[in-house]
């Protein structure tokens, strides 16, 4: 495990609320923390950043996050060679190549238990009816979408939505315009059953086209263990105007992360048995990063 002690000043916002949904009802919450300079919100904590880390550390509407080293690797040369074959004496039509996707949730679980098309955000807001709208974390909802803002540059944000579950899958179709670097989208997974503690699984996109894995333990000092460093994948739909579906799988002490219906990335870890999902973002350099959610679906596996 990985343990960071935090010298930047770290601010936690946690807010409750609960949302009405057909299938049950729970809190809502949102937390943050920095990755760069901390600035004082509500409540702050000193600590100290190892010098070995280069990244910057996140924030969730609430918390300090140091970022992984990254080595960059040379492109693999493509060794391939076509051979050309003779033409037909007859020509044939040609008939279409369907690639269908290599997991197909619906398939293997049926419909999900919930899926979110933001008709409305009634999974989404507080205990006052309000999405969040601080100086961390925006989300609003648009036409049939959720927008989700991270503010500040290089923060992780998350915000908390009411269902928990052990085993389970997520999976949400998410679209960006503007996306540079280490700017990333994602889910926290297995957290907390209330605003009180922070923990859970954080599997998040970069704009470059790297997936991560961390499991976040604490706030107070900062601890967390990266289960999967940032790592490259071409599954993974990088730059501006793209379009990715992510997804993670809970199975016991099983995590399964996918991109576009195909298997990234397998690992075990015991350590978080269940508990609530929320959104993610970190707005990276230069921030005021925003990614659209068009769907969101839901299966508790349990």
């Amino acid at each position: 495990m990985k343990k960071i002690a935090l010298l930047l000043l770290l601010s936690v916002v946690l807010t409750a609320c609960a949302a009405a949904t057909p299938i049950g009802e729970g809190p809502v919450s949102e937390v943050s923390q920095e990755t760069e300079i901390a600035k004082a919100v509500e409540g702050t904590i000193a600590a100290e950043l190892s010098a070995a880390e280069t990244e910057i550390p996140a924030s969730t509407e609430a918390n300090n996050e140091p970022a992984a080293t990254v080595t960059d690797e040379p492109a693999p040369t493509n060794t391939s060679t076509s051979t050309l074959l003779p033409e037909p004496t007859e020509t044939a039509s040609p008939t279409p190549t369907v690639t269908a996707l290599a997991f197909d949730p619906s398939s293997d679980y049926g419909s999900p238990t919930i899926l979110d098309s933001f008709a409305s955000d009634s999974n989404w807001v507080d205990g006052n009816g309000n999405l969040p709208n601080s100086s961390f974390l925006r989300m609003a909802l648009g036409t049939s979408q959720m927008l989700v803002t991270g503010k500040p540059a290089s923060f992780d944000t998350w915000w908390f939505t009411w269902p928990s579950a052990a085993d389970q899958y997520l999976e949400m179709r998410v679209e960006v315009e503007n996306c540079d670097g280490r700017q990333a989208y994602g889910f926290i997974v297995r957290g907390p059953a209330n605003a009180a503690d922070a923990r859970g699984y954080i599997v998040n996109f970069s704009c470059n086209g790297e997936y991560r894995l961390r499991r976040l333990d604490d706030l107070s000092p900062y601890t967390f263990e990266d289960l999967v460093p940032w790592t490259n994948s071409d599954l993974i739909n990088a730059g501006d105007d793209e379009v990715n579906i992510l997804g993670i799988r809970f199975i016991g002490d099983i995590i399964t992360i996918f991109a576009n219906g195909e298997q990234l990335d397998e690992v075990v870890d015991a350590t978080y048995s269940s508990g609530r999902f929320g959104l993610f973002v970190n707005a990276g350099p230069p921030g005021d990063f925003t990614y659209i959610i068009n769907e969101l679906s839901f299966w508790d596996l349990d």
